[in-house]
């Protein structure tokens, strides 16, 4: 299987990713890929934001303990 990763860019160093190969369009390599996957840089949400979100939603006893418990599996 050919894979080729489409790099973005990020809003800071921290949500970079790292690619291992990336391949210009029209480019005798793109040519031959066949798999391309496109990154989507996504919302982060800081775990204060988390935490006032949860108690909007109801839950006012949900802490910073039960937010890193629930992380952590």
């Amino acid at each position: 299987m050919k894979v080729a990763f489409v790099p973005i860019a990020a809003k800071k160093a921290a949500g970079a990713d790292q690619a291992v190969v990336v391949v210009s369009p029209g480019s005798d390599l793109a040519e031959q890929v066949e798999v391309v996957f496109k990154e989507v840089n996504r919302t982060r949400y800081i775990r204060q934001d988390i935490l006032d979100k949860v108690a909007e939603a109801g839950f006012p006893k949900f802490g910073s303990g039960a937010h890193t418990k629930l992380m952590n599996g």
